[in-house]
């Protein structure tokens, strides 16, 4: 398990269909990259969120997200391939520029003369 926090910089189409036990299923791919110090050289991670996830996470592009993935390596045939899949996604929240100083109505008395 490896954790990224980054911004995401693709989603793909839903791709989807049925495995042999008759289950049915839903795949996105997602290109979150995680250090940008370079940018002619970024370093980005792909990996696909599964099902409900899809729904649950909600990943957006442009938007940043720290995530969990579980990386998985088979061998088929003499081969090795390797997959990628996330399991937790927390949207990080941008602090504002500036903070919003709220301007007292005239009705309002200043919050430093109370009636008591």
């Amino acid at each position: 398990m490896a954790t990224f926090k980054g911004i995401v910089t693709s989603v793909s189409q839903i791709q989807s269909g049925t495995s042999r036990s008759g289950k049915q299923w839903q795949r996105v791919n997602v290109v979150l990259t995680y250090d940008n110090s370079k940018p002619e050289y970024p370093k980005s991670v792909l990996f696909s969120v599964m099902n409900d996830n899809i729904g649950k996470f909600n990943l957006q592009e442009g938007c940043e997200y720290e995530t969990e993935v579980d990386f998985k390596v088979n061998e088929y045939q003499g081969k090795h391939y390797m997959s990628a899949s996330c399991w937790k996604a927390t949207p990080m929240q941008r602090v504002p520029a500036q903070p919003v100083q709220q301007q007292q109505t005239p009705d309002t008395p200043p919050a430093d003369d109370l009636p008591f």
